[in-house]
């Protein structure tokens, strides 16, 4: 959600500066000066919106990335989501951007006063905004536009988007959960509008990158008027309404963003239903009710032990949880973990919890909604205690559960839990 709202920010940013410096002063003035009050707007907008689309860029990139270590490494996403806060990551951006395109503003064009000749006689003097003579340099151009474009605005991020676009369909079409297959219907279907934001990418901006590379690189419009030919003036004419036309498609791919993130609820209703059905089919082919009613009776009478023991090993294997978890760590031993009353009331926590989980999937009293949503309140709460699991935390707790589940000797259904220190 921060990176859509951020998204929508760039995109309103965006909108605004074109509104700007083409809606207002075009219905104002008919044709866009370069003097006055305008000469101060196009100094200060035209570059903030080239800021806005790098930014606008990145963010969606950012939103792909994230989505494909979410399908294909879910448990280190989440841990890197623990470490890497999205408003840095925003906030990384928007710094990045600004420098690639405000930095070089000063060097580049500057206000200059200067006379105008009045239709009367009358001379006044206005502000004027003047490019300076290294913007004509193709090195400075290949250097400072060109290469940065390449590699931060199109086509190194539009390859990189559509990539991981194309590999996260790939893992989203089929997961397989032990020996069954799960179709996942999504109702707001994110790997589609990944794929429509990379088509939309490479439509809107490509033209951008083909325009760049006539202005910047090859030159058109970059001499004096007492410099060029009759053709090099038609042809730098022709750039500027192609410019238009680029630029008219950056704007209208920011304003038709809301329409992939905007949850239309009457297309929605039905495709949640359906998703519920399919959810709760594979629910009841992957689980077998017989054996989690017998897991379910093992477990029930030592739950407080078996939870108890998955927070000590816990603690002891993690430093990090350990001093969460143990007041006073420094004068416990960790083989006296299993003693600490704190740790017992987190292990009653936990055994409630997988005793409450085993009596939906033995008896079906819940949905998986139900279900996924408690799983979804607990990751709340951990988050909120700073409480963060990684995928070696999970193997830990899955080979407790797994080494009373499959022993010989049923831990489950003895008196003693836990192995003598």
């Amino acid at each position: 959600r921060c990176h859509i709202g951020m998204l929508c920010v760039w995109d309103m940013m965006l909108l605004f500066c074109c509104l700007i410096t083409y809606g207002v002063i075009s219905l104002y003035y008919k044709i866009i000066p370069f003097v006055g009050i305008v000469a101060y707007i196009l100094y200060i907008f035209q570059p903030f919106a080239s800021f806005c689309v790098t930014g606008t860029i990145w963010q969606v990139a950012a939103i792909t990335i994230e989505r494909y270590m979410a399908v294909s490494h879910p448990l280190q996403q989440r841990t890197r989501k623990a470490r890497f806060s999205v408003r840095w990551i925003c906030a990384a951006i928007a710094t990045c951007a600004f420098i690639l395109n405000m930095t070089a503003v000063p060097f580049e064009r500057h206000l200059k006063k200067c006379y105008e000749f009045l239709n009367d006689g009358q001379i006044t003097i206005r502000t004027m905004i003047v490019q300076q003579d290294v913007v004509n340099n193709q090195y400075y151009a290949i250097l400072v536009h060109l290469i940065p474009d390449l590699i931060f605005r199109t086509p190194s991020p539009i390859i990189l988007i559509a990539t991981l676009t194309v590999r996260t369909l790939q893992i989203c079409r089929k997961r397989r959960v032990g020996s069954n297959t799960i179709y996942v219907h999504s109702s707001r279907n994110v790997p589609l509008m990944l794929t429509l934001l990379s088509v939309k990418f490479i439509l809107c901006n490509t033209l951008y990158m083909f325009n760049t590379i006539l202005m910047e690189v090859m030159g058109y419009g970059g001499g004096n008027s007492s410099q060029q030919t009759d053709d090099e003036t038609e042809q730098y004419i022709r750039t500027l309404y192609l410019t238009d036309f680029s630029n008219m498609l950056l704007a209208l791919h920011s304003a038709t963003n809301w329409l992939l993130f905007y949850h239309w609820r009457n297309c929605n209703k039905n495709d949640s239903q359906r998703q519920e059905s399919v959810f709760n089919s594979a629910f009841k082919s992957i689980i077998d009710p017989h054996d989690a009613d017998d897991l379910f009776i093992r477990f029930s009478s030592r739950k407080q032990k078996i939870g108890t023991e998955i927070i000590a090993r816990l603690c002891m294997e993690s430093p990090e949880l350990a001093g969460i978890f143990v007041p006073n760590l420094n004068e416990v031993k960790k083989e006296s973990f299993r003693d600490v009353a704190s740790v017992q009331l987190r292990g009653k926590i936990v055994g409630d919890f997988i005793e409450q989980t085993l009596h939906t999937l033995a008896y079906n009293s819940g949905s998986l909604s139900d279900l996924r949503e408690k799983c979804r309140r607990i990751g709340v709460a951990h988050y909120h205690s700073k409480v963060h699991l990684t995928a070696v935390h999970w193997k830990i707790a899955r080979d407790v559960l797994l080494s009373y589940a499959v022993d010989p000797h049923n831990k489950w259904a003895t008196q003693e839990v836990f192995t003598p220190s």
